[in-house]
């Protein structure tokens, strides 16, 4: 099979007879041995085939592997007998027999024309009557669509089998119940992701070993997203869709492709619109059971703009609005209740709640600012009963309705010719009430470091709680940076920036820097704003930082900010702009430092 050219395999056509003999003689002569190493075969060398590594491996200084080649005896697939039983088991027509799909880096892959690739739970017991089927078209299988593109030869594939062999199952699927389950006990562990073709569980394996840790603050972390994201991901392709496009971001990030090239690359460009498409067609299911998934796939949508470096309107804050929409129209849903407790809807609120505050904070704001929408918010304490330093955000949660404080107060001063709620001396005065709080906060954290979620500290070894009490510092002092320059509209220059720059640039310095599950995956949008005010040696240092972020991480959106401070910070030298929301406004940006 590994000698046959894949065109030729395809199309089923028969040797002529001159190239046949050929052939025959040249293997006469030559007698081949199919038991080489995976390297000696792809450089066609003969292989002393040593174990555990041959000569020339060894020579190499390369990881020498033995693979095992299924082979149809010389035969093109649909013309050996093991394709002839699969095409005869249970299909009468043509259209419907195994065919080679495409090619990968380990070995061929056979599906059916007819098979659509949906990642489904273990078949058990029999599936219920099919629903009818949706007025919109469903969309293609992954698989089939990007296997044969040109730009999947980029993709490092981390597989184990050769030969994929896709069941031809109901796309209806199986639903698995944990409970009432009659069947004989199992004596091997069951793989999840059977169902799964090469490259959707080559993505899924990625997001679990590689994305996940460069998203998440400490491996806690990093374990609900897992829980909450994966397990919803095999029963909803909506969301596994999302999931492998937010995967495959990263991995491509790390293969040197930019933000401009991600966002056209045809693999990550059809899984989002696979998403998009199924998440249109749930929504208009109105399935209160499903809801949580939906919060989740457009929270892996907005991940996924954002990551990419999106920055023109509507890119990443269309799944921010849409995200506040579904949360507000879910509790018209039938059987809805408000006193049902889902932790996965717990997460999301989470994640919700604290990239709405860092929303607040762009030029844009919120809709129609925060003040006009919610009224002033109670700045005495956190929106719930107990305070402690989020894990996921890296900050005292006390500081969350601040910064929304902070965003709507800016969005009026910014917006002094419209009909605004607050007054110039009103301003003035919120301006100085808000950083009051901010100071008394950070001297209370000396004497008394705000609390962990019950839970978490038992996991923090001291230096990592050292890390997360640095982070909270980091996000006080990018709350006066806020203050100071877009509602005070001090100068960059003054003294009181300039300080809580320089605190940002020594803690962000001092914090552990590993490659993922580390506080410096939330830094991005604090190292941002220090780097608008920064002057000087001060933004060598911010560019040093940036650039050993993504290094580490792979975010293309940590380049990307770079890139923006580096135009915005030319701009300022010329003259041609003072502050960095006349800059967005003159550019038509709307970037998140996320």
């Amino acid at each position: 099979m590994d000698d046959q050219d894949p065109k030729a395999s395809a199309s089923g056509t028969t040797p002529s007879a001159s190239v046949t003999t050929a052939a025959t003689t040249r293997a006469t002569k030559n007698k081949r041995s199919w038991s080489g190493c995976a390297r000696c075969k792809k450089r066609r060398q003969k292989c002393d085939e040593q174990r555990p590594g041959c000569g020339r491996c060894l020579a190499a200084n390369t990881e020498c592997v033995y693979e095992v080649k299924l082979r149809w005896g010389g035969r093109a697939f649909n013309q050996s007998r093991f394709g002839a039983c699969i095409s005869d088991a249970g299909v009468s027509k043509d259209k419907d027999k195994v065919k080679k799909l495409g090619s990968v880096d380990k070995g061929f892959i056979y599906t059916v024309n007819s098979f659509q690739v949906q990642p489904q739970p273990p078949r058990v017991t029999a599936a219920p009557a099919p629903a009818p089927a949706p007025a919109v078209q469903a969309p293609l299988p992954v698989e089939q669509q990007v296997l044969e593109d040109p730009a999947l030869e980029d993709l490092a594939l981390d597989v184990d089998d050769s030969l994929a062999l896709i069941p031809s199952s109901s796309t209806e699927g199986i639903i698995l119940d944990d409970y009432d389950i009659d069947f004989f006990p199992l004596f091997a562990p069951v793989d999840p992701f059977v169902n799964l073709g090469t490259l959707d569980r080559s993505l899924l394996d990625h997001f679990i070993n590689g994305t996940s840790h460069v998203i998440s603050c400490h491996s806690k972390v990093q374990e609900d997203v897992c829980r909450v994201i994966v397990p919803a991901a095999l029963q909803s392709p909506t969301l596994f869709y999302a999931t492998a496009a937010l995967s495959a971001i990263h991995q491509k990030s790390r293969l040197g492709l930019g933000s401009d090239n991600l966002r056209q690359d045809p693999l990550i460009s059809r899984l989002l619109s696979n998403s998009l498409f199924g998440l249109q067609s749930d929504l208009l299911e109105k399935d209160v059971n499903k809801s949580s998934v939906l919060l989740a796939t457009i929270r892996t949508l907005f991940l996924c703009e954002v990551h990419a470096g999106g920055d023109r309107p509507g890119t990443w804050r269309a799944h921010f609005e849409g995200a506040k929409a579904l949360m507000l129209d879910i509790e018209s849903w039938a059987n809805y209740s408000s006193k049902q407790r889902d932790s996965t809807r717990y997460f999301l609120a989470r994640w919700y709640n604290m990239t709405e505050s860092f929303v607040a904070l762009t030029t844009d704001g919120l809709a129609s600012g925060q003040l006009a929408r919610f009224g002033p918010r109670n700045l005495s304490g956190d929106e719930e009963e107990k305070i402690y330093l989020d894990e996921y955000a890296g900050f005292a949660t006390d500081l969350t309705p601040i910064f929304r404080e902070i965003g709507a107060a800016a969005w009026e001063r910014r917006n002094r010719a419209r009909p605004t709620i607050l007054s110039e001396g009103d301003l003035d005065e919120e301006a100085a009430s808000l950083a009051t709080c901010i100071w008394t906060r950070l001297d209370e954290q000396k004497v008394k470091p705000p609390r962990f979620r019950p839970g978490v500290e038992d996991q923090l070894s001291p230096r990592q709680k050292d890390d997360f009490l640095a982070c909270n510092q980091i996000w006080h002092h990018m709350a006066l940076i806020y203050i100071y320059r877009r509602i005070s509209s001090h100068p960059a220059t003054s003294t009181p920036v300039q300080s809580s720059v320089k605190t940002i640039l020594s803690c962000v310095e001092s914090l552990t820097a590993t490659a993922g599950l580390t506080p410096l995956v939330v830094m991005t949008t604090p190292l941002f704003a220090a780097g608008c005010e920064a002057q000087g040696q001060d933004r060598d240092r911010v560019r040093a930082l940036l650039s050993k972020m993504f290094e580490l991480l792979h975010i293309p959106n940590i380049h990307r900010s770079l890139e923006v401070l580096e135009s915005f910070w030319a701009s300022t030298e010329r003259g041609e702009t003072q502050d960095w929301d006349s800059f967005m406004h003159d550019q038509h940006w709307d970037f998140l430092p996320y």
